[in-house]
């Protein structure tokens, strides 16, 4: 059921999720920020606003890769 919720989501509630997660990752709320990702991530395939939110939120943070040992 949440998995359908999160497809309707508004592209208010979607900014809010973004801010939220942006707040949580600046934080080290690594665990908070997780389930506002996970909510943007079961949201993207329909809503282009979601997909957009996930690229920014990645933008931002700046990513990197792990090095493998």
């Amino acid at each position: 059921m949440l998995g359908r919720i999160a497809c309707v989501l508004s592209a208010m509630m979607i900014e809010r999720i973004e801010s939220s997660v942006q707040a949580d990752l600046a934080a080290g709320k690594l665990d908070a920020a997780q389930k506002g990702i996970q909510t943007l991530l079961r949201t993207q395939p329909r809503n282009r606003d979601a997909a957009l939110a996930l690229i920014r939120v990645v933008e931002r943070r700046r990513f990197g890769m792990v090095p493998s040992t």
